[in-house]
């Protein structure tokens, strides 16, 4: 089940960030348990589904509490602590209840805490091959905007189509549904000139983002969405 069932079951908001969050969770048992069958989406509206009712709860509790990139080390935290904890069998708490809650907070911030403290030990030892792998992950996600943009508006596309859609906010459903790059939002000057906030109207962590913004990737920004450069 894709992105699609979104648009097919009309879901809101909220809606469609618990569906991602629902696939997120299939995606990650899929690895940590493979022998894990429980709690699959149904073929059906998925919000009939006892996963998604626990993926609409953490949507709603955690609003805001940290950048949607991090749900996926959120969700994974939780599978992976109880996993540890099993007798070499699917452990009994491993099931989507495990996502909410005051337990589930203070798994994720212990995982998390773990996971920072061997970051900067990688990044002490010299090892740049993250700061590598995440430039190449930007402009990853830089070439899927412009093909998506490229497949709507044809390859010569003009500005003007662009400011249409920012203009009638469909720019914003497109980004709701993973579209178009958090990095293009915060790059382009078009997005820049129509919101003067940001990360308000797109719901992203402007500053977790920035982090990874380096003058290599601005350039690559402007030379790939070439016809934005005169309006900075």
């Amino acid at each position: 089940m894709g992105l699609e069932a979104i648009i097919q079951y009309n879901m809101n908001e909220l809606e469609s960030k618990a569906f991602k969050l629902c696939l997120l969770w299939e995606k990650i048992t899929n690895v940590e348990l493979p022998n894990y069958h429980k709690n699959r989406l149904p073929k059906g509206d998925p919000r009939k589904s006892l996963l998604f009712k626990y993926c609409y709860k953490l949507a709603k509790e955690t609003n805001g509490l940290f950048p949607d990139e991090q749900y996926k080390f959120y969700i994974a935290a939780q599978i992976q602590t109880l996993k540890s904890i099993s007798d070499g069998t699917v452990h009994a708490l491993i099931e989507p209840g495990c996502l909410c809650g005051e337990k589930a907070w203070v798994r994720w911030k212990i995982w998390k805490s773990k996971f920072e403290k061997q970051a900067i030990k990688t990044t002490s030892a010299g090892d740049s091959s993250n700061i590598a792998t995440a430039d190449s992950t930007i402009i990853a996600d830089l070439n899927r905007t412009k093909n998506f943009f490229n497949t709507n508006f044809g390859e010569n596309y003009k500005i003007d189509q662009i400011k249409t859609v920012i203009e009638n906010k469909e720019i914003i459903k497109w980004a709701a549904f993973s579209k178009v790059s958090p990095f293009y939002l915060i790059l382009s000057p078009l997005i820049k000139k129509a919101f003067s906030d940001v990360e308000d109207a797109f719901s992203i962590d402007i500053e977790f983002y920035k982090k990874s913004i380096t003058p290599e990737i601005e350039e690559f920004f402007y030379r790939l969405f070439e016809n934005e450069k005169l309006t900075n």
